[in-house]
């Protein structure tokens, strides 16, 4: 089952991007949403053929990836509000910033579990916190625009789910990692979380209008 849902999460990473070329017959498509799409579908290639196929070490892209992430869901929430909010969107990018640069002072060539669980707090508190204040606005002065670009729903929605899912998994995934002999059963949760998104993200890309 596990090396089931594994593909089923690699194949379903390549979606958004995949559907994004056969309805706009191109890979640069204009989109808040577009940086995270790029980065989803690279790290599909890399898990599949680095990580599966050629069994590298994937410390080293996990710390990467945290700090793609990190732009890419910035940039996403940022444009998102249209530059409103803006001293808290500074504050918050210096705080993810700063937790990045902690992270890296536990980060291992042989264990990125702890750097990932320190990145993973700020990133869903951003997440969550400026979704509820989409969804917020949604019922005052961004009713209108959330209707001409019923995409966003779906990019925040796959959003807020896979980090509320995952938050808690990432945050003690070094002690089950080190202290449990049921490591994969946890994971195959955050597998779930992942395809969860990915979906909602295909689903997005589907009813996008470019910017």
């Amino acid at each position: 089952m596990y090396d089931a849902l594994t593909y089923i999460a690699l194949l379903s990473g390549i979606l958004p991007l995949s559907i994004l070329v056969l309805r706009y017959k191109s890979f640069l498509v204009k989109g808040h949403i577009m940086p995270f799409i790029y980065l989803t579908a690279t790290a599909t290639a890399y898990e599949f053929f680095c990580s599966l196929l050629l069994n590298v070490n994937s410390s080293y892209w996990s710390q990467a990836y945290s700090l793609f992430e990190l732009c890419t869901i910035y940039y996403f929430y940022n444009k998102t509000f249209q530059r409103k909010y803006k001293s808290l969107f500074v504050l918050s990018f210096v705080v993810l910033v700063v937790t990045y640069c902690v992270s890296a002072f536990f980060w291992t060539s042989t264990n990125s579990l702890l750097a990932k669980a320190i990145n993973k707090l700020p990133i869903t508190v951003f997440v969550l916190g400026f979704s509820f204040m989409w969804v917020k606005c949604l019922f005052r002065e961004m009713a209108i625009d959330a209707l001409k670009n019923p995409s966003t729903f779906y990019f925040i929605t796959g959003l807020s789910i896979y980090y509320s899912i995952t938050f808690l998994l990432f945050l003690f995934g070094y002690y089950i990692a080190n202290s449990s002999d049921y490591f994969y059963d946890f994971w195959v949760i955050n597998i779930i979380a992942t395809i969860i998104l990915r979906i909602c993200l295909t689903v997005g890309v589907w009813k996008m209008e470019p910017n």
